[in-house]
């Protein structure tokens, strides 16, 4: 989403950009701390932290058949997850949310977004 800024396609009249790539987790806890004037925020942090940014009107990563989603090994049905350990990104992200509200009895453990695949094929957590 940020191509046309990154390469200089676009004249932004002596504006310094500094992009900076970094999970959605570390983007978050950033953003409490006010690190960076423009972020990626997850919805679920961005709910307490209104006061201090406000939503563009494009680039949300999210939507119909592309995520949040689960991941397993082998099929589980939704109720197969309860009481089981699902990887999640990071507390206040909008995976987790998500998770809470679909399935509140599943157990979640913090993983780092880029290691949830390998913790469910290794069996560490049953999901993610």
């Amino acid at each position: 989403m940020f191509y046309a800024l990154t390469q200089g396609v676009l004249d932004i009249g002596g504006l310094e950009i500094e992009h900076v790539l970094r999970d959605i987790e570390t983007l978050n806890q950033a953003a409490f701390v006010g690190t960076y004037e423009i972020t990626a925020l997850s919805f679920h942090a961005y709910a307490h932290l209104a006061d201090s940014y406000v939503l563009m009107p494009s680039g949300a990563s999210f939507g119909d058949g592309y995520g949040p989603v689960v991941v397993a090994n082998h099929p589980l049905e939704p109720e197969q997850l309860t009481g089981r350990v699902v990887a999640i990104p990071g507390e206040l992200t909008t995976a987790h949310l998500v998770l809470q509200l679909w399935l509140p009895g599943v157990k979640t453990r913090i993983t780092p977004f880029d290691e949830i695949l390998g913790a469910v094929a290794g069996g560490e957590v049953d999901a993610g």
